[in-house]
């Protein structure tokens, strides 16, 4: 016998059926069930990996945004690009958010995206930066770098939150 068989027939008295689509393409599967959970548990989570634009989309209706990143790191080539999403893994466990470059774009390039897309940080991460240990943060605002061990760029990240 199929679960579907088990669901309540009629709803109780003060209970509303809502139905509810997540844009997965930005939503992580679990930030889309705490926010449906919030809202009232469901009796079924149907989560599939489809981007909720693909379904319907219109310039009128945001995407859910959950904080836009903060940082973004630049790869300088693509053999880089492991390693600085191993990176980004690192600074997301300490609560960072963070985009990384997936493209072959030079890193001028990459820079020019940061500012399109709004993020207000910027680190190359490569080869150089793995052996020394350390990144150079740009701040778009100000145009200030600054020269940090990897190990702090968490907490500076936090800082400025």
């Amino acid at each position: 016998m199929s679960f579907w068989n088990n669901l309540p027939k009629a709803l109780p008295a003060g209970r509303q059926a809502f139905f509810a689509m997540a844009p997965m393409a930005d939503v992580t599967d679990v930030a889309f069930r705490a926010l449906v959970a919030k809202r009232g548990k469901p009796d079924i989570f149907w989560t599939e990996f489809v981007s909720a634009d693909g379904l319907y989309y219109t310039r009128e209706i945001p995407k859910l945004n959950f904080g836009k990143s903060q940082l973004y790191i630049g790869t300088p080539s693509e053999k880089d690009i492991p390693s600085a999403q191993a990176f980004a893994y690192t600074l997301r466990k300490e609560g960072g958010r963070v985009f990384v470059n997936l493209t072959a774009r030079a890193l001028g390039d990459q820079i020019k995206d940061a500012v399109k897309r709004g993020i207000p940080y910027f680190v190359a991460y490569g080869a150089d930066e793995v052996a020394s240990k350390s990144v150079r943060m740009k701040t778009f605002a100000t145009g200030k770098e600054v020269v940090l061990p990897i190990s702090d760029l968490p907490t500076r990240l936090r800082s400025v939150i």
